[in-house]
């Protein structure tokens, strides 16, 4: 699982550093993502909801120079800022918060003005879902495998003709909030591995979540012993 070339990763600012520590084994750099002054509470350092790489391999960000704080990794991707900040409270801070399937994009009925352009222009249809928090509540392990935590995804994923697996949110946590979410513990690196910020095999449908990842080569890896903590993912430039 050791690496001689390192990877970067976006990560919270508030990624505790034995996380970061294990990701750096991992052979993955972390850049830490900068609070924002719209966004209320530890939501306001969540990469997920700062952030989104599009297929093309572009991100769409909010306010990039300001969130890295960093002049190395303001060169390390190709990104367009959005015209107007994410903006707090249900559902304006979901405006960046989905994730691309195949040639959909399933996100919530509010999203960013350069996002809906985006998937016009490209071909993509937006699948609208009822959780706004979208990205949140999903891991992505490929283009066609899904894990979320919210059944009305896990819906949409499988009408679409993805495969998906619904498993519960409980156990994660998230300050400030009666739960976090599946995805928002978690993030997809390299090929083979789905990490997550806590102990996955503590997690209720362990079983289950292992079962489904080891049918596309994927081993569930824990970056530490703590419960699971919706930290807004780890995404990989």
């Amino acid at each position: 699982m050791h690496s001689t070339s390192k990877k970067n990763v976006f990560v919270s600012k508030i990624l505790p550093e034995r996380i970061k520590n294990e990701l750096s084994i991992l052979g993955f750099e972390s850049i830490p993502i900068s609070g924002s002054d719209k966004i209320p509470g530890e939501l306001a350092y969540h990469p997920d909801l700062r952030m989104l790489k599009l297929p093309n391999g572009d991100w769409l960000t909010d306010n990039y120079e300001q969130i890295v704080n960093n002049r190395e990794a303001v060169n390390l991707i190709k990104y367009r800022n959005l015209k107007n900040s994410v903006k707090g409270g249900y559902p304006e801070e979901c405006a960046l918060n989905c994730f691309f399937a195949g040639n959909k994009l399933f996100g919530g009925s509010v999203i960013a003005e350069e996002l809906l352009e985006f998937v016009k222009c490209n071909g993509f249809n937006h699948v609208i879902c009822r959780q706004g928090y979208t990205k949140c509540s999903t891991a992505k392990l490929n283009e066609n495998a899904f894990i979320t935590g919210d059944i009305g995804i896990f819906s949409a994923l499988t009408a679409n003709g993805f495969d998906a697996l619904k498993v519960s949110n409980d156990g994660i946590i998230l300050n400030g909030y009666s739960c976090g979410f599946f995805g928002g513990c978690s993030g997809k690196l390299g090929e083979e591995l789905l990490v997550f910020t806590g102990k996955i095999e503590n997690h209720v449908d362990y079983r289950n979540i292992k079962s489904f990842c080891s049918n596309y080569g994927i081993t569930p890896y824990s970056l530490c012993e703590n419960a699971l903590y919706d930290y807004g993912g780890i995404l990989e430039v």
